[in-house]
């Protein structure tokens, strides 16, 4: 990844969006600490992709690294161990870089402190915490986003349910988590709450109609091909933490420079957002939420018309197959009706002779 953002050739663009945003941030970081992959831990980073089968992000976005997935699920994969990360088994220090992406807002609130100082435990040089943090735009967009997935596609989005009943992690306490145990840290948005609330709408209105996985996929490469490099306008939806032993750790001056990272203290003073710029952009997207709603209600209709209209014409391609069999039938008996009768078999000794001659 260049300091502008753009992605290197070998990550997986086709990974859905959010995916695709978060990790290949982390795997910027990592390629940045120098030529020398580093050794990285990813806590929390199981996935099941689009057709449940089970991933590892970070080995697929950052290949040339060694690394180890921990995370609850029971999976064969290599390279993932189960494990709890309140409660990493593994030696302090053992690795360059640990990071936990969107995992945060999973986790209970009393083990959060736990997890944070279990992450400090096992790097030796940097860690990478990022997650969706507690604010009033997160909590309303989440909620516009949980209203349509449960009007539009008749479930509740499990995700989205846990992080309200868990609450959002605090972008404040986890920064003074990393300074408390005397590590540099540096804070950065990325990725437009306004645009995570349309890809959301936008995606799961897809999901709605039957038969568009191809679909999605096709979406979210278009917005990791085209849109990805330039998602950083605030408000952000997500937020990440970076956080280096060293003061002159190469990685602080990379966040800084690619991605306007600042220190947790800048972060704290920055200006909060105009309530009425806030109101007025969730006015637009209810409606963008409210016209995807009709477009969904009307697909099945569409889809029954579309049907029908291919069903006839598959009638009238077999009424014509038919009719031209029948032909071919008439054709061949009149051509055996010809070959037996006396005139044909005259003229067939008659050429027979001639050819003799």
């Amino acid at each position: 990844m260049t300091s502008q953002g753009s992605a290197p050739a070998q990550e997986p663009i086709d990974a859905p969006f959010d995916q695709y945003q978060r990790y290949a941030i982390t795997s910027a970081v990592a390629r940045a600490m120098g030529p020398a992959p580093p050794r990285v831990l990813d806590v929390g980073g199981h996935h099941l992709d689009f057709w449940a089968r089970p991933r590892r992000p970070i080995a697929e976005f950052l290949p040339e690294a060694p690394s180890i997935t921990v995370d609850l699920a029971r999976s064969r994969l290599t390279g993932y161990l189960c494990a709890r990360g309140d409660a990493l088994p593994f030696a302090a220090g053992l690795f360059d870089l640990v990071c936990s992406v969107d995992v945060l807002e999973h986790v209970p609130p009393a083990a959060r402190a736990t997890v944070l100082s279990q992450v400090m435990r096992v790097s030796r040089r940097a860690a990478i915490v990022a997650a969706p943090f507690r604010s009033p735009v997160i909590d309303r967009a989440e909620a516009v986003v949980s209203e349509f997935i449960r009007d539009a596609c008749g479930y509740e989005q499990g995700q989205l349910r846990e992080h309200r009943a868990l609450g959002w992690p605090d972008l404040d306490e986890s920064a003074a988590a990393f300074e408390a145990d005397g590590w540099h840290v540096r804070v950065f948005g990325y990725g437009s709450v306004w645009t995570w609330v349309l890809m959301m709408i936008d995606k799961h209105a897809l999901q709605a109609m039957a038969g568009s996985k191809r679909a999605q996929v096709a979406l979210d490469r278009a917005f990791n091909e085209s849109r990805f490099a330039a998602d950083r306008e605030p408000p952000c939806y997500r937020h990440f933490v970076v956080a280096a032993r060293s003061a002159d750790d190469p990685v602080l001056a990379f966040v800084e420079s690619a991605y306007g990272a600042v220190s947790a203290a800048a972060w704290r003073d920055r200006p909060p957002l105009d309530p009425a710029i806030a109101a007025s952009t969730f006015a637009l997207l209810e409606a963008h939420g409210a016209n995807q709603r009709i477009q969904v209600r009307f697909e099945p209709e569409r889809q029954h018309r579309q049907l029908a209209d291919v069903d006839a014409h598959r009638t009238r391609l077999v009424a014509a197959l038919d009719a031209m069999t029948a032909e071919a039938t008439r054709l061949k008996d009149m051509l055996r009706a010809v070959e037996r009768s006396p005139a044909y078999r005259v003229s067939t000794w008659v050429r027979r002779l001639v050819g003799r001659a």
